[in-house]
């Protein structure tokens, strides 16, 4: 996030970086959006917990 907001594209960043556009962009998006800097969690069926 701090390279897009000192200039350079989601692309530049992603290549910098290693990782995908795609993935560049939905984490600038989600920043944007939530301000959110981390992965969501991320797990099985959380509706059967205690069901056993």
């Amino acid at each position: 996030m701090k390279a897009v907001s000192k200039g350079a594209s989601r692309r530049q960043a992603a290549e910098r970086f290693g990782g995908s556009p795609t993935s560049a962009i939905r984490w600038q998006e989600s920043f944007e959006r939530e301000g959110r800097v981390a992965a969501k969690p991320q797990g099985g069926d959380r509706r059967s917990v205690g069901r056993r």
